[in-house]
Formats: C-alpha cells, structure tokens, sequence
C-alpha cells in the first residue's frame, strides 16, 4: 500500500484511524534533500514559502527550525 502525503487534518486524522501510512510537507521536503532532487538551500525557501502562502497550515514552528538547522548544514 503507498502512503497519502496530505496537509489536511481531516483526512490525516481518518487515514490515520484506517492504520494508513500518513505524510506532510515535512516529510516531503526531507526526501527531496536527501534524494539531491533539490538542494538544501530550496527546501529552505519552500517551507518559508508553505507558511506565507497558506499561513492555516500552521506548521510547528520548532519543526521548521530543526529543518533549517539541519539543511544549513549540508
């Protein structure tokens, strides 16, 4: 079974309760960099993107500051 890469709570919460696999824009990102599909550096600048385009995302802000600890370093 392939995983659902969503942003949307509701059908996390749901596919979560199915025992389905569930992953977000963190995760996302994270297999872009590691895969050299996209440098650090990008993924930095999408993730502030994600927050001020749809700011009702609400990502944890401790979640993107490990990132881009963590990306800055590569």
């Amino acid at each position: 079974m392939r995983p659902l890469i969503t942003s949307d709570n509701n059908l996390r919460s749901f596919a979560k309760s199915k025992r389905l696999d569930v992953h977000g824009h963190f995760w996302v990102l994270d297999h872009l960099v590691e895969e050299d599909i996209i440098s650090p550096e990008i993924a930095i600048l999408k993730l502030a993107e994600l927050d001020i385009v749809n700011p009702r995302l609400k990502l944890p802000r401790e979640e993107c500051d490990k990132r881009i600890a963590l990306w800055s370093k590569r």
